[in-house]
């Protein structure tokens, strides 16, 4: 998983434009050490937005690497490589997945809408993420 802009292009301004219809979910990440009182609680790490065509755009918090590790790295990074390779092949149906996760695991859906300027917060947070 590697957090580094595609290109200069993938600049927010344009994605909340009025050409393209964007729909947008946001996930957050609880550790798996999160008994450890120093650990950080759940943070939200990676916004899947879809275009009126299907396709997905992922994009992640930039200090995911400096903020978790060890095991909760190895886990994100398996699940990012996952859905970026899901994405590809059935992108509704993940994105659909990646909408309606519950809280049983440590990753789960925090919001999702039509119109991410709707979230004040989460599209200043959105701001400083880069597209995988």
């Amino acid at each position: 998983m590697n957090a580094t802009p595609k290109s200069e292009d993938s600049d927010w301004d344009h994605l909340s434009g009025k050409d393209i219809s964007w729909r947008y979910c946001a996930l957050e990440y609880t550790p798996q050490s999160i008994g450890d009182a120093a650990g950080p609680t759940a943070l939200t790490i990676l916004l899947v937005l879809r275009d009126e065509q299907g396709g997905l755009r992922f994009f992640i918090h930039p200090e995911l690497r400096n903020i978790f590790d060890g095991q909760d790295l190895e886990y994100l990074d398996s699940l990012v490589s996952d859905f970026m390779e899901r994405g590809k092949e059935h992108p509704a149906e993940l994105f659909e997945q990646l909408c309606s996760l519950g809280g049983v695991g440590p990753l789960a859906t925090k919001e999702c809408g039509a119109d991410l300027s709707d979230s004040p917060s989460l599209s200043r947070l959105s701001e400083c993420f880069v597209e995988l």
